[in-house]
């Protein structure tokens, strides 16, 4: 149905021990997680995040993350955010979450509200 690629996050590695461990350090604002294309040619890209709590904020996602979601966007990509909230997954449309406060009347997201 699509081939997707997980973008890698940027850090350098500052040191490794003999068991392969190694302590790293973040080194530039990640991308989204995910970019790719369906069969039918479209281009896709998204983020994925999971809580244990209730709810999810339409903060979790960076600055750099939600500027490249909006460029795929304008350039006609499907473009969201995967969230786990709990045991249950949604794939949130780009523009939902971009105008959370819009859609939900706060700058965050329950279930009970994705089922509508």
């Amino acid at each position: 149905r699509a081939e997707i690629d997980k973008t890698p996050e940027p850090f350098r590695v500052l040191s490794k021990d003999k068991t392969g461990k190694f302590t790293g350090r973040f080194i530039a604002n990640a991308q989204p997680d995910f970019k790719g294309a369906l069969k039918t040619g479209m281009c896709i890209c998204f983020e994925a995040k999971y809580t244990l709590k209730d709810n999810i904020k339409r903060s979790v996602l960076t600055n750099t993350q939600l500027e490249t979601l909006d460029r795929y966007y304008h350039m006609g990509a499907i473009t969201g955010v995967c969230i786990g909230i709990q045991d249950r997954f949604y794939f949130i449309p780009f523009l939902v979450w971009k105008n959370m406060k819009n859609c939900f009347g706060r700058q965050y997201v329950k279930q009970e509200d994705i089922k509508r």
